[in-house]
């Protein structure tokens, strides 16, 4: 049996990857229990949705995976022949974890450029940036499901154009972030936060007290301090708990359930738990003459397909945005915990609020994680976070760190060019 294959088999990381993919089943629930979907792109306000009584929801996530009953059987499998998957019961699953793990992979990249087709149907501005475009179109055709939209007021002009065009179909609840610390601006977020609360309240008819929102803050920053540890394997590469392709894929998951917490926080937060345990004890895989390449910026989307070419050229991908913008930091639970919520916001915005700052973020997070080379992400449409491109390669440049950009636009675009290039890259690593 393959390494991969026996990791996608531990009990914890298959329950996290089922709860991914089943969405849709999660909205008939909610709709039985009467709780509203509350729509987000963005890891924000997360934890006043749940503290409503309000069923947060990433549109990403929905859509029909064929793979998902092979999946459920799997689990079922190896809760019968028990959990350490080893021996004869590990060789029977084999080849259905396999299949699972390439469907699965296969039919979310369909639904991604789905979701590109279906903007353009809906006229979505072709000129956008792809992850807007992809949000737009995963998020129009529920908008008779989703009852509110999170709508964040931070520096990306495509966000508020999203936000806009959304809003003609979908009610949204905007909330705006100053990129300030001051005083004043400390006042004005706080007020925007309460008019958002006020505003979830309205929707579910529940009072957001400071218990409730303490609660789920907890178990928020459980759930922040168990993706941090999971990134942080990086830094003793010759202890890893994992093979490359299957420590790729988790960073992905995490990366995108973060959004939403998986709808269910109390779950997420179990499994989540479970599986750093699980991967404590499983830390024996050396990483010599891998090399560890650092992806910025993945905030607005990159090509799907990166992890399975990077592994297949013999490195391995970390997509760590939400750690580079402070998001993965503890809130404080002490005190004014609406206020320690604002203070959250105003950090991670902050970390990410200009060019400088951004760049500056970036290079603490490839140094700390003692990365072996740098992708830049460069993001067509992006009006953002694109054009910090030429100050970060010069100040790459002054590390010393290997650098490489590569343009994204559309999924599939190019992938022939793509792998050369990268392939090259990594090549000009092995032999450093």
């Amino acid at each position: 049996m393959s390494i991969d294959a026996e990791e996608f088999l531990i009990p914890s990381f298959l329950n996290l990857n089922l709860k991914f993919f089943s969405a849709e089943k999660q909205i008939r629930k909610f709709r039985r229990h009467k709780r509203p979907l509350v729509g987000t792109i963005l890891p924000l306000g997360v934890e006043l949705v749940f503290a409503a009584g309000a069923a947060p929801i990433f549109p990403l996530r929905i859509g029909k995976f064929e793979a998902e009953k092979l999946l459920r059987g799997t689990r079922l499998a190896t809760n019968i022949l028990g959990s350490s998957l080893v021996g004869a019961g590990a060789r029977m699953l084999q080849p259905q974890a396999e299949g699972i793990i390439n469907q699965f992979l296969t039919e979310y990249n369909k639904n991604l450029c789905e979701y590109e087709n279906k903007a353009d149907e809906f006229n979505y501005y072709p000129e956008s940036c792809f992850a807007t475009r992809i949000a737009y179109g995963s998020s129009l055709p529920y908008r008779d499901l989703i009852k509110l939209f999170l709508a964040w007021g931070t520096r990306c002009g495509w966000f508020s154009q999203f936000y806009a065009a959304l809003n003609d179909s979908i009610p949204i609840a905007f909330t705006d972030i100053p990129n300030s610390m001051a005083p004043h601006a400390r006042e004005f977020m706080y007020e925007e936060v309460s008019q958002l609360i006020n505003r979830l309240e309205q929707l579910t008819g529940n009072r957001i007290t400071d218990e409730s929102l303490r609660e789920k803050i907890l178990l928020a920053n459980d759930i922040r301090k168990c993706y941090r540890e999971i990134i942080y394997y990086i830094k003793t590469p010759n202890e890893m708990p994992l093979s490359p392709y299957a420590y790729m894929q988790l960073i992905a998951l995490l990366s995108i359930s973060f959004v939403d917490f998986l709808s269910v926080i109390k779950y997420f937060r179990k499994n989540l738990v479970k599986l750093v345990q699980e991967l404590n004890n499983r830390r024996n895989i050396d990483y010599s003459g891998v090399p560890k390449l650092l992806i910025v910026p993945v905030f607005s989307g990159s090509e799907p397909d990166l992890p399975q070419i990077i592994r297949d050229l013999g490195g391995c991908l970390l997509q760590v945005d939400y750690l580079s913008y402070g998001m993965l930091e503890p809130i404080k639970t002490e005190g004014d915990i609406i206020r320690n919520y604002c203070d959250y916001l105003l950090k991670s915005h902050n970390a990410w609020k200009d060019n400088k700052t951004i760049v500056t973020s970036w290079l603490k997070t490839a140094q700390e994680l003692k990365v072996d080379g740098i992708i830049f992400n460069k993001l067509i449409g992006c009006t953002s976070i694109t054009p910090a491109y030429r100050l970060f390669k010069d100040r790459v440049q002054a590390t010393g760190i290997p650098f490489i950009d590569i343009d994204f636009n559309r999924i599939g675009e190019n992938l022939a060019q793509l792998k050369n290039k990268l392939a090259s890259f990594i090549e000009l690593i092995k032999k450093d």
